[in-house]
């Protein structure tokens, strides 16, 4: 897991090619890609570009102990108001995580994060008027709970707002689900796959 603290910091981008590189290592040389979300190297160009997601993920007293932190890839840790800290988590759609949470609200100055590693879907429950704003204008691949309920739920355990979790499960079968070019996201796939398939399902589990 690789961690930023407060400050901004501007990551270096690595994105694996067509050509593969070889490292030198005490074993045969072996080529090696280096994958686009934290700098692993791996072994094929698939997993070098595989899907990501990005994750608010609440900081506040009442929202420890947090859940699945620990198994993402990449993890930044911002203020915000209050004097509390919010997480903005990084993961593979291939990670296989039980439960991740509590799912926060968006905040802009995430968004040039997110920004930073290409086509990633961001997921998060509303925010701040400037961050919805700017998710329209950026035209991010969205994922706000308000819309997307059913791949969220409400956890027992604490009191809301910081109950919210979703899984490796739930973000897998709605990413597998949609189509992975922003473009078609971008010509309106979100509203009529809302339409079409999740509002459908909300209606049916409020019967």
């Amino acid at each position: 897991m690789v961690e930023v603290g407060y400050l901004y910091t501007k990551r270096d981008k690595l994105f694996a090619t067509s050509t593969p590189m070889s490292l030198a290592t005490s074993t045969p040389t072996a080529n090696l890609f280096i994958r686009r979300l934290d700098g692993i190297a791996v072994a094929n160009a698939e997993e070098a570009t595989s899907s990501i997601l990005g994750l608010m993920i609440d900081n506040h007293p009442d929202a420890r102990p947090q859940s699945g932190l620990s198994q993402a890839r990449v993890v930044y840790e911002v203020p915000v108001e209050g004097g509390i800290t919010r997480f903005f988590a990084l993961f593979d759609i291939n990670d296989t995580v039980a439960k991740v949470g509590p799912v926060r609200s968006s905040r802009p100055y995430f968004l040039d994060w997110l920004s930073e590693y290409g086509n990633t879907s961001y997921w998060h429950s509303g925010g701040s008027q400037e961050a919805l704003d700017l998710i329209k204008q950026y035209k991010i691949w969205d994922v706000n709970e308000f819309y997307f309920g059913p791949y969220f739920w409400r956890s027992a355990g604490k009191e809301a707002p910081h109950n919210l979790y979703t899984s490796s499960d739930k973000w897998q079968t709605l990413i597998s689900g949609t189509p992975h070019s922003v473009k078609d996201w971008q010509a309106g796939y979100l509203t009529q796959f809302y339409r079409k398939v999740l509002l459908p399902r909300t209606l049916l589990s409020c019967k």
